[in-house]
């Protein structure tokens, strides 16, 4: 999407850079998102600065509608996004955001209106892929925002031991790849364990 606007307003043979090979936050929508935003700062002619926005206030939100809504790849797009957002207020319900465990009919109210939406939309072949997903993991899906409990620390530390590797481009020792996995998966409870410290010392050092 975005190497096609590009070509088409940029024609300058010259090669160019592009932020798809380091997108930051959800991996699921950032292809979404990045082609959203890449396509209002086309149109407004503005580079955005990035403020790790969780949630867009109406009028910026209804800019982004009115701008997508232009085509048909817009259009789509914004049928992907709200796909997207539909999911999200789903999981937005779990006990460990609210502090309060949501009711059964509240969980299946929003899972039903993400189904009904993907069903509106099934020709978007990313929609259906999405919908088929959360149909085949539908119950565990449902039991973490009930309870609370998922394995999200577990694929969170998969992830940054399959970074680690991209990083370092593989590795030739399996016991290098272990130290650099563990003090990468480690650094939190090591950076907490430390200021303890520290703030231990402290008020040994005031003391009478």
């Amino acid at each position: 999407m975005q190497l096609y606007q590009v070509q088409i307003r940029r024609p300058d043979p010259r090669p160019f850079v592009g932020t798809s090979g380091c997108p930051s936050g959800c991996y699921f929508s950032a292809g979404v998102h990045e082609a959203i935003y890449s396509l209002l700062m086309m149109k407004h002619d503005f580079i955005a600065a990035s403020a790790n926005i969780e949630n867009l206030d109406p009028e910026h939100l209804a800019v982004i509608i009115e701008t997508l809504d232009g085509d048909g790849h817009g259009q789509q797009i914004a049928a992907v996004w709200i796909a997207k957002e539909q999911l999200r207020a789903l999981l937005a319900l779990r006990a460990t955001r609210t502090h309060v465990t949501p009711a059964p009919s509240q969980v299946r109210d929003k899972l039903a209106s993400f189904y009904l939406w993907c069903a509106d939309h099934q020709d978007i072949p990313e929609i259906k892929t999405l919908a088929t997903t959360i149909g085949k993991w539908q119950q565990p899906v449902i039991d973490a925002v009930l309870t609370g409990h998922s394995n999200a620390k577990a694929e969170a530390h998969n992830r940054t031991a399959k970074m680690v590797a991209r990083t370092a481009r593989g590795f030739a020792n399996p016991h290098n790849q272990a130290r650099r996995v563990r003090m990468a998966t480690t650094r939190a409870a090591r950076l907490s364990r430390r200021d303890r410290q520290r703030r231990r010392t402290r008020t040994v050092a005031r003391a009478p």
